[in-house]
């Protein structure tokens, strides 16, 4: 009788239809995310050099082809910096001025926001960056290049390559070629490894199109929800001022500020009350 017990299959009770349960490999997972962040090489304790347009998001440094971290001082000059030692050290962070936010407009376009609270622009016909401008126009989107390996370059609305070079220079929007010297950067960045992924958004693109289309997809984006519900037979509310005031804020390269003056005076959207 003994040896009919032994010869069942010992385990838990199991009823009819009850399907096995997998066991979660949890540890292998959390292993492989821990080798993967031990591979990349961190700069001054906190930031990794970024390979993809689409990481392009938050506090970075730009490191010219001199070594130095593109920057931004209080006059809204914007120069190449000293270079500073390579090294895994958290006390060796660089200055304050030299970090630069990220802001993705869109899928093709970025701004820089310096840690004075103005964006980096050029001038439509010297080409001279500053960073003088507190909103965003469209003299202050840039179009990132990856070029592979981390090299990476910004083209302006001018279709002109920003350059910045030798320490001390000035930066300038002036190169026409992607081959002439000072145009190639190297951006880090200090988001987290495991949460900087690409997110999706809407497209904040306000480049091409007409003006009424341009007026009409900017409201749409920022209206507050109700007004997007609208029955058949309804339209959505845009400013009924005159366009030709934003001929002209287009022409002198503030179409951004001027649709968000424009919006500002619409009742309806809860983003400018």
């Amino acid at each position: 009788m003994a040896d009919e017990y032994t010869a069942v299959k010992k385990g838990g009770l199991k009823f009819k239809g009850e399907k096995k349960k997998r066991k979660k490999k949890k540890q292998s997972a959390l292993d492989a995310a821990s080798a993967h962040t031990e591979q990349i090489e961190l700069r001054h304790g906190a930031f990794w050099l970024v390979t993809t347009t689409d990481l392009l998001v938050g506090n970075m440094l730009v490191e010219t082809a001199s070594g130095g971290y593109l920057t931004a001082v209080d006059d809204g000059t914007v120069t190449t910096a000293l270079p500073r030692p390579i090294d895994n050290d958290p006390d060796n962070m660089p200055e304050p001025q030299d970090i630069i936010t990220m802001v993705k407009v869109s899928d093709t376009r970025v701004a820089f926001k310096t840690a004075f609270g103005r964006y980096i622009t050029s001038a439509p016909d010297t080409g001279e960056v500053t960073a003088q401008t507190e909103a965003m126009g469209v003299r202050e989107l840039w179009e990132p290049m990856m070029q592979g390996d981390g090299v990476i370059q910004f083209r302006s609305a001018d279709k002109k390559y920003l350059c910045a070079m030798r320490p001390g220079d000035l930066a300038h929007a002036t190169a026409e070629s992607r081959d002439e010297p000072g145009v190639v950067f190297r951006v880090h960045s200090s988001a987290s490894i495991e949460t900087a992924k690409p997110k999706k958004r809407g497209d904040y693109e306000i480049v091409g199109g007409s003006l009424d289309n341009m007026e009409m997809s900017f409201t749409k984006k920022f209206q507050s929800f109700q007004n997007l519900c609208f029955k058949e037979g309804q339209t959505v509310k845009v400013s009924k001022e005159e366009r030709r005031r934003l001929k002209e804020a287009k022409k002198a390269g503030k179409l951004h500020e001027e649709l968000l003056n424009r919006r500002s005076k619409m009742k309806a959207d809860k983003f400018c009350k």
